[in-house]
């Protein structure tokens, strides 16, 4: 995003994005994991899995039908 915007962010402010993006995924993971009662590794996979056919779904590449 920086080099798209031509914009130099300090050490500080990459870190802290980082750090609000990694707590966010791994309360995600953990949800999931607490919803469907099982490992994080698992949960995580299930997680990705869930997002690529969603992503998948949207640009028309899969159709799923409920």
């Amino acid at each position: 995003m920086q080099n798209l915007q031509h914009l130099r962010w300090e050490e500080d402010d990459v870190n802290e994005r980082l750090r609000t993006i990694m707590q966010r995924a791994y309360r995600e993971v953990r949800d999931k994991a607490e919803d469907k009662d099982l490992p994080l590794r698992p949960a995580a996979y299930e997680l990705g899995i869930e997002r690529v056919v969603e992503a998948a779904t949207i640009r028309g590449y899969v159709h799923m039908d409920d």
